[in-house]
């Protein structure tokens, strides 16, 4: 499978959630489209403190959305 930003940035824009989207659909999102191992979420849930920790996403309450550097490199 392709890195987790990737996969994280793909799943957010493919859900178009105007106040970002929420840890479970993400997973849920990723384990759909992407071949990744059983019990991802916890290397998904870590994955993601560490993208919004560095600023590639930004956390909205419980949700997060892509930073506008992440949106601007990625398209």
């Amino acid at each position: 499978h392709p890195p987790y930003v990737t996969m994280v940035a793909a799943a957010i824009k493919a859900l178009k959630e105007r106040t970002g989207s929420s840890s479970k659909a993400i997973g849920k999102y990723i384990g759909t489209n992407y071949k990744v191992p059983a019990g991802f979420e916890k290397t998904l849930s870590q994955q993601l403190k560490r993208l919004a920790a560095s600023g590639k996403l930004v956390k909205v309450k419980a949700s997060f959305k892509l930073s506008e550097a992440l949106k601007v490199r990625r398209t």
